[in-house]
């Protein structure tokens, strides 16, 4: 993340739920759902993470998209609509969104 223009991030702390398999989640997480993420506005970089030492009730999978934008209220509302339309096509899984949050670069 050492990108100039990464302005935000969105932190994304998931699993896969069951049936799912963590080898088809990865799969649609990397071909699917990240693609359709980077389409929205604002969204310029995505990294996935896989938790070392999870613990029970851990998330085991971390996401963190970067963002060019200051204005994450209108990224956040224009990704909503990107899932929207990718839910109407079946292109969304069904995972467990452990926690999810937006976070601004201090510049200090």
């Amino acid at each position: 993340m050492s990108d100039q223009r990464t302005r935000a991030v969105f932190l994304v702390l998931t699993n896969p739920k069951p049936p799912m398999t963590d080898a088809e989640f990865n799969r649609w997480y990397d071909t699917v759902h990240v693609p359709d993420v980077l389409k929205t506005p604002g969204f310029v970089a995505a990294t996935r993470y896989q938790h070392a030492d999870p613990k029970p009730g851990d998330a085991r999978y971390l996401a963190v998209y970067e963002l060019d934008t200051d204005d994450v209220a209108a990224a956040g509302k224009a990704l909503g609509q990107v899932l929207k339309e990718a839910r109407a096509q079946g292109r969304m899984a069904d995972i467990q969104v452990v926690s999810a949050a937006y976070y601004k670069r201090l510049d200090t």
